[in-house]
């Protein structure tokens, strides 16, 4: 029975890293390299990727105004504009298109919703591995929250994977256009991570 229970967590975990695999390859090999723009998280990733080769002053101000959008979105408020920023062009109408997104019900309500004081309601057994060359999702933070929102489970494991990138493939910056490049389709390590704790749970 136990066996039989593994074996479909381990299916599933399987074909959300198929998922994942298949939308890395989409975004480097076709939404890139024709300028296509793509919704939801995927194409914020796309949008922070375009940043890559600017000044800092320009990231910084790039985040910033990204930030005041998410707030304003998050608030109800009107989006702000870029028409009078110091930002290139080209980060002017990346911007515009994040703007559309945001204005769709999946990103609005994916943006507002807080899942922290969901967290101690889990009971489940949960294994939560994040790269540290992960640029679309933080690792410190995101597991910080995790470790201090979950509750009490010995089956628990939180943990950082050194050097891999958002899709757990071994790279050098973590940048999404990196991705068509890398042979990994996914770090041994983190198949064995999870093999492991699979076959741990009590």
């Amino acid at each position: 029975m136990k066996e039989n229970k593994i074996c479909k967590i381990l299916l599933d975990f399987l074909v959300i890293i198929l998922g994942n695999t298949c939308i890395a390859v989409a975004v480097a090999f076709f939404v890139i390299p024709n300028k296509l723009l793509v919704g939801g998280t995927a194409g914020i990733a796309v949008a922070l990727n375009k940043l890559w080769g600017f000044p800092e002053e320009t990231v910084n101000e790039y985040c910033l105004l990204l930030s005041k959008a998410f707030d304003a979105c998050n608030d109800g408020k009107p989006l702000p504009s870029a028409d009078n920023s110091d930002l290139p062009e080209a980060l002017k109408r990346n911007y515009q298109a994040v703007i559309a997104q945001l204005q769709t019900p999946y990103l609005s309500r994916f943006i507002a919703v807080d899942v922290r004081p969901l967290l101690p309601q889990i009971t489940c057994p949960v294994l939560a591995l994040n790269g540290t060359k992960d640029i679309q999702v933080d690792q410190e933070t995101n597991l910080a929250a995790l470790r201090n929102g979950l509750g009490d489970n010995t089956n628990n494991v939180i943990k950082e994977v050194e050097g891999v990138n958002h899709l757990f493939q071994h790279c050098k910056t973590g940048s999404v256009t990196e991705y068509k490049a890398i042979e990994e389709t996914i770090s041994p390590d983190i198949l064995t991570a999870i093999t492991d704790w699979l076959a741990g749970l009590k």
